[in-house]
């Protein structure tokens, strides 16, 4: 086990510090580039679940504290960035920030303007005659530093123009300074059209990275919480364990799969299931790190068929949905550049498997949601008709909700037409050009993978550049799931189509009676 760093670590080291001077220069050159990562990485994540957009501008006062707009900035890393500063401040603006800005953000870029300290109704109509010719483009405005009345002036002008705007805060600060305390800060955004905020807490995030060597026969885990960053090896892992682990878990699979067809409990199945892989994968050697109920899972795709989400809640409490991140060295996108316009929803009907009043309560789903929204329906006539329809336009969503085929040859695994082809995994190359933001596959093991191999649905999508993937492990029961369905794609619709989407649908299903154990542990979430 070897720990790395931590922002505790950290606030020890600040602790021990004596003078103003002295406590200044560290936040500065080692606490701040820390909380400038942390807050980057959560900014990151929205923009990829689609719950923030990029900003192509940036607007910044730069006040006595040079802290706040620099995080914000490197954060950020915008294509544009405009520096307001009090002529007063020259010295700051030179010494502490330009120097120090992300070397992403371009020089030829900046657009850097000074303001009276004092004058206010000429700094107004300098900061409105500056912002008011800005493109039409997302621009952000961050009025956390400058004088009171400076700040509230251009957040005056940003509500104007329709800009967002952004404030740094922090939930706790160091006692006798405005230093805040590592971790406690908070990003609040106001973006155009909103009543509410959205906030980004500025925390270490909590991850599970396994890895997977092959030419050790070995399982490296790597843990990064508050308290650290930490690493355990698992080096028992032959090519007879391998298979062992592989047929058991297959197993446990198709008993699952027949316990929901026969309508049977499958509470201790999945308490068998949870104790197996947690103990075949020893994770109660680390068991005492996951103590945070939210955790991101980055795993190889050899790993992607292990059901880690059962024995991570089951056993340790661990929130669900869990993001689970195909690592990028198992990737092998060929990154064609995304158009950037998207043509809303597309919603493919697929064969229903002779399931009961299925087309019935799908087209009444369809049809409350045609009511708000403009959703092009078509139905999985053959491979080929899919082919030809996902390459017109990029859409936002793509939903699919009919029959799906698991099978060890990856060309008869995939979402079934109804002439009785499969559009199968590799197929889902055909969206490299043109990769909508998310898939939503309600169909039968549609995120299901081999353990130890790369066959399956989501990693061919996420490869695909698809940006997040919602799918299903096992078989779904229509009867008890058809009300939490209708709110995963209702949510989709009309909020966010990411975690979020699933995230709220799992909220809805706890609130309802229907506490059918498999449907948390069924529909799954994969990201880039």
């Amino acid at each position: 086990m070897k720990q790395l760093y931590s922002l505790e670590i950290l606030l020890k080291q600040y602790s021990t510090l004596s003078t103003k001077s002295q406590r200044f220069t560290f936040y500065f050159n080692t606490i701040r580039p820390v909380i400038t990562s942390l807050l980057k990485e959560q900014i990151n994540q929205k923009i990829k679940n689609n719950t923030l957009s990029k900003y192509s501008i940036l607007v910044v006062m730069i006040g006595p504290n040079p802290n706040p707009p620099l995080i914000i900035t490197n954060a950020i890393s915008p294509e544009h960035l405009i520096v307001f500063y009090p002529i007063n401040h020259k010295k700051i603006l030179d010494t502490y920030f330009f120097p120090f800005l992300d070397p992403h953000i371009d020089q030829e870029s900046i657009t850097s303007i000074p303001i009276d300290y004092n004058n206010h109704d000429i700094n107004y109509n300098t900061m409105y005659h500056a912002l008011s010719r800005l493109p039409q483009t997302k621009i952000l405005c961050d009025i956390t530093t400058g004088k009171k009345i400076s700040s509230f002036q251009l957040g005056l002008i940003a509500k104007k123009l329709g800009f967002d705007i952004c404030y740094l805060d922090a939930e706790q600060y160091l006692k006798g300074s405005d230093i805040p305390v590592p971790g406690k800060e908070s990003l609040y955004l106001y973006t155009s059209g909103s009543d509410e905020p959205t906030t980004i807490n500025v925390q270490q995030q909590n991850q599970l990275r396994i890895h997977y060597l092959p030419n050790f026969h070995t399982l490296l885990y790597i843990i990064d919480n508050s308290q650290g960053t930490f690493k355990y090896i698992h080096d028992d892992f032959s090519y007879s364990s391998i298979e062992t682990i592989k047929q058991e878990i297959d197993l446990f699979y198709k008993k699952i799969n027949a316990h929901i067809l026969n309508q049977l409990s499958i509470n201790k199945l999945i308490d068998e299931l949870s104790d197996n892989i947690s103990s075949l994968f020893k994770l109660y050697q680390f068991a005492h790190l996951l103590h945070n109920p939210n955790i991101q899972l980055y795993l190889d795709i050899e790993l992607a068929g292990i059901p880690w989400e059962i024995p991570l809640n089951r056993l340790f409490k661990v929130q669900l949905p869990i993001t689970r991140v195909i690592t990028q060295s198992s990737l092998n996108n060929m990154r064609y550049k995304t158009p950037p316009k998207q043509d809303g929803i597309l919603f493919i009907i697929g064969s229903n498997n002779n399931i009961n009043n299925f087309y019935n309560n799908l087209y009444r789903i369809i049809k409350q949601l045609q009511k708000n929204h403009i959703i092009n329906v078509i139905e999985a006539k053959s491979k080929g008709f899919l082919q030809k329809e996902l390459v017109k336009r990029r859409y936002a969503i793509i939903i699919y909700c009919g029959h799906a085929e698991f099978n060890n040859d990856v060309d008869k695994t995939g979402w079934v037409c109804y002439n009785g082809e499969i559009f199968n995994s590799k197929n889902f190359a055909i969206l490299s050009t043109k990769p909508p933001e998310t898939i939503i596959s309600i169909s039968c093991n549609s995120a299901w993978c081999l353990p130890f191999s790369n066959h399956s649905l989501a990693y061919n999508a996420i490869q695909a550049g698809v940006k997040s993937f919602i799918g299903a492990n096992y078989f779904i029961d229509y009867t008890k799931s058809f009300e939490f369905i209708h709110h995963i794609i209702h949510t989709a619709v009309n909020t966010t189509p990411s975690f979020e989407t699933l995230k709220q649908s799992f909220a809805h299903f706890y609130k309802t009676k229907n506490k059918d154990v498999i449907i948390p542990y069924n529909f799954v979430f994969y990201s880039q």
